[in-house]
């Protein structure tokens, strides 16, 4: 790593300023956890964010609504004018908990259906951002198909999952059909990085990361550690085989970066497949989580 000049470290302290202070909405408890959390920016050249190309992750990403109260599923961009009649024939008493999922650096994938599927069957609904909806955006994993580990693991990348991550929550909570006492945040791979990274700065019910160890070696501290509120429910999903084990420096727990936590479970499935929520075990492992951290409904 080489030394970043005192413009970029400059540029980044104001960046994160402005974001503490659009954080503070959400609670002097969180904006003081997310302040003491705050990873080091000043590696970064830099950055700062396009409120524009937020909103697109969001408009052009997913939503899925169970068919229980509107005949049949729902599935399709957010910003369908089909999809969005459909939203509006959702009953003013029905309220779905929600999980807000992050993709992994391959992009929102059809294998994520099939746990959808499962959800609808529990009537929970899920909202997925598309960050490749922004203009420019390419994977973190160039040559992935080719190489699986090819990926460049860029601080950029994450301080946009980051703005992603709280755009959709925030836009979740105006959201009239959705169960505010019940929103759980969940993300696969950079997605879950991204949670482990960013979950403390949203106010979520709990936590779901997938393919993640919560370790980096001492050139990336950035990524380092599992940065969600001690007093919510975490649930980490690995494979036996996970490909960080093979990995110098990466390879490690998020259930050991949770400080013997209570409330942190920890499941390595043993399969060499990534996306264990596409297997029987890893669904259940979710949909158990969630209904075990599902609170009463208020709002």
């Amino acid at each position: 790593m080489t030394a970043r000049n005192s413009s970029a470290w400059l540029t980044c302290s104001l960046y994160v300023a402005l974001t503490v202070a659009t954080l503070w909405p959400l609670g002097p408890s969180f904006a003081s956890e997310f302040e003491s959390n705050f990873i080091d920016l000043a590696e970064v050249h830099g950055f700062s964010e396009d409120p524009a190309e937020v909103s697109k992750t969001w408009e052009h990403g997913y939503v899925f609504v169970p068919g229980s109260f509107i005949g049949e599923f729902t599935y399709g961009k957010m910003a369908s004018a089909s999809i969005q009649s459909r939203l509006n024939e959702i009953p003013d008493d029905i309220h779905y908990p929600l999980i807000v999922y992050l993709h992994d650096a391959g992009g929102v994938s059809a294998k994520v259906y099939r746990l959808l599927k499962e959800l609808d069957v529990e009537n929970f609904a899920a909202v997925l951002p598309d960050s490749f909806a922004r203009n420019g955006r390419k994977s973190d994993c160039e040559g992935r198909a080719s190489n699986p580990d090819n990926c460049a693991m860029s601080p950029e990348v994450y301080l946009f999952r980051r703005a992603e991550l709280i755009y959709a929550v925030r836009a979740a909570s105006r959201l009239s059909w959705v169960d505010q006492d019940n929103v759980f945040l969940a993300g696969s791979g950079e997605g879950a990085v991204a949670v482990a990274l960013w979950g403390g700065v949203v106010d979520v019910s709990g936590y779901i990361i997938i393919d993640w160890t919560c370790t980096a070696p001492a050139e990336f501290p950035w990524f380092n550690g599992l940065r969600v509120p001690s007093n919510r429910p975490t649930l980490v999903l690995t494979t036996s085989q996970s490909r960080w084990a093979d990995m110098p420096g990466w390879d490690g727990n998020c259930a050991e970066k949770a400080e013997a936590r209570a409330n942190v479970d920890a499941l390595a499935i043993d399969t060499s497949i990534r996306d264990v929520f596409r297997l029987r075990e890893g669904k259940r492992a979710i949909l158990e989580f969630l209904y075990a951290n599902r609170r009463a409904h208020t709002n």
